[in-house]
This record gives structure tokens, sequence and C-alpha cells, in this order.
């Protein structure tokens, strides 16, 4: 049984991998900005993982109801859909960190108490490969087809939580 810790768990796709996890027997934990009522997640929590101290919370949660995390699974995300022209720089900072700053901030939290073999997984809707509805071109195909046989898009990397002789934590591994 693994520990999860599910970011977006307000989304569609958030609260479908919480039930895959669960599925499986794991624990998950869902987050998100907003209540969840979703019988897959052991804990559901309204918390901005974009800080530091929402990423940590989240984190801690999981410890606390699994006695460990093995898998984060980031799946909040937020996308602007005005011309670029017409999108806000509070808009574009928001949609930034909805992503990247969630990404950042949870992993930083994350990674001193990481096993092995520890997962962090990203995971992105089909319209995030192609233009936004608002762009003139629609026929843009996605920078990355799936594998055969995989579920989705979305990309999964090992996070070695070694020391490097500078005392640096290596991601990704070589």
């Amino acid at each position: 049984m693994r520990g999860v810790l599910v970011i977006g768990s307000s989304s569609p796709i958030g609260r479908a991998i919480g039930r895959a996890f669960a599925a499986d027997g794991d624990t998950v934990v869902g987050v998100a900005l907003e209540e969840v009522d979703e019988p897959a997640f052991t804990r559901s929590l309204v918390l901005d993982c974009a800080s530091a101290e929402g990423a940590e919370a989240a984190v801690e949660a999981v410890a606390d109801a699994a006695g460990r995390l093995d898998v984060v699974v980031l799946a909040a995300a937020v996308m602007p859909v005005a011309p670029i022209t017409e999108t806000t720089d509070a808009q574009w900072r928001a949609a930034l960190d909805a992503v990247l700053g969630t990404a950042f901030a949870v992993s930083r939290a994350a990674l001193p108490g990481w096993p092995p073999a520890a997962r962090l997984t990203a995971a992105r809707s089909s319209p995030s490969a192609r233009s936004t509805p608002s762009s003139p071109r629609r026929d843009c195909p996605p920078t990355r087809r799936p594998r055969p046989g995989s579920k989705g898009w979305s990309g999964s990397w090992p996070w070695s939580t070694a020391r490097t002789a500078s005392g640096s934590t290596r991601w990704p591994p070589a």
C-alpha cells in the first residue's frame, strides 16, 4: 500500500486519478483550492500548494495518513482562455503558479523524506498540448504522443534522494 498525494483533486482528472489509486488499495490524500467530496480520498484538504506552507501541510497529511509518501500527482492547472493581448499579468502569474509554483513547492517539501522508488507524476489534459481555444490556429499537433498502451498524457520521473559529494540532492537521477 502506497501513500499518494493528488494535487488538483477537485478536477475531473484529479478525482479519476484518486479513484484509480484507491482501487489499488493505496492511501490517497486529495488537495485542492476548494472542498472535494470524493470517497476515494482518505483525506481531502483545502490548501494552496504553490505556497511552502500549503505544500508542507499536504506532504505531512500523507505521511500521517499512510505513514509514507510514495507518489505525488500534480493535476492542478489554470489556463487563461483569452488572447495573449487580453491576458492580464495576474492571470498569467496565476497559471504559472498553479503549475510551476506547485510543482516546485511540493517537490521541495516531499523530496527529503522520499524513498528511492518514489514518483512524481504530472498529469495534463490534451488541450494543454494544443493551442488555446482563443488561438486562431487550432490544428497544432501535440508535442509528444502517448506511448502505446499508456493511459493518457503524463510523465513520471524517479527522484533520487541520494546526496552528491557536495551534499546536494540529484534530480532527476542520472
